[in-house]
């Protein structure tokens, strides 16, 4: 009988080390959160609008949306007519529903973020309506409506516009 509770107990002591073990690895392992890794910064664009890197900052009271775009092959022309490529718009979406739910107000049809081509652009919006607050490790998704002219038709009179949507989703930066 005595070797019997012996062996019982040995074998509870040899098992329950073993569940205490993986139990510690398995919480080591999800406090480097790698059972839920974060999707990564993503901006697409299409020709002839290129789209590097887009940042989401949850500043206290300001969020700000920063985009790096560059043109390749469109007008810098900006006279008698402005043909510089431009951003009008700027929209984030609800991240609950995917519904537009804040517009950039610093980047407007009537007050667009021109950039030049053939290098990187900073386009950087941080007044919207309505105002809103991000939160941190959150993912947002949105849109931002560019135009542009082709070198190409820079002459023809009245110019071609041409719009193109990129389209970006990051994770909300504190």
């Amino acid at each position: 009988m005595k070797k019997r509770g012996q062996a019982a107990t040995e074998f509870l002591t040899t098992y329950g080390w073993m569940i205490l073990i993986i139990i510690i690895v398995l919480g080591a392992i999800g406090s480097l959160n790698l059972f839920k890794p974060k999707a990564p910064d993503k901006c697409d664009a299409t020709s002839p609008i290129f789209c590097s890197d887009v940042k989401l900052s949850a500043n206290a009271g300001n969020p700000t949306l920063t985009l790096i775009l560059s043109a390749s092959g469109t007008s810098i022309k900006t006279a008698p007519q402005d043909l510089r490529t431009k951003v009008t718009s700027v929209i984030l979406n609800n991240p609950a529903t995917g519904v537009a739910s804040a517009t950039c107000l610093t980047n407007t049809v009537g007050n667009p973020s021109y950039f030049s081509p053939n290098i990187q652009n900073t386009v950087t919006c941080n007044t919207w309506n309505p105002i809103f607050t991000l939160i941190k490790d959150k993912r947002i998704s949105g849109t931002a409506t560019v135009e542009y002219v082709l070198l190409e038709t820079e002459t023809l009179i009245p110019a071609v516009w041409h719009k193109t949507t990129v389209v970006f989703s990051a994770n909300v930066q504190s």
